[in-house]
């Protein structure tokens, strides 16, 4: 059995060091409050984590975060890479909600 090292621990606190909470996690995906931003870790390179956006976030307020999650990033030794943006969908008839990358 392989086991995974996935920085969580450091994740939530580049992102406390950004002044946000995390809303939702699962397997290796960090949710940020209000679904802003989606931190996915790289099993393959833990110093990395995949950033992507929720497309309806304004340019502005990503900027702002982009830049204060690398600055906190790169003190705790990790390569936040930005990978794009994605968008959620609920399921009116499962309850369940998708993730869809653009």
């Amino acid at each position: 059995m392989n086991t995974r090292f996935r920085p969580f621990d450091t994740a939530k606190d580049i992102i406390n060091a950004c002044g946000l909470d995390i809303s939702y996690f699962y397997d290796d995906l960090i949710f940020s409050d209000h679904s802003l931003f989606i931190l996915q870790f790289d099993d393959h390179r833990p110093e990395v984590i995949k950033l992507f956006f929720n497309r309806d976030c304004e340019l502005d307020k990503k900027i702002e975060i982009k830049d204060k999650l690398y600055k906190e990033g790169l003190e705790r030794g990790i390569a936040l890479m930005d990978e794009g943006m994605f968008f959620l969908r609920d399921s009116h008839e499962t309850g369940e909600i998708s993730i869809y990358y653009e």
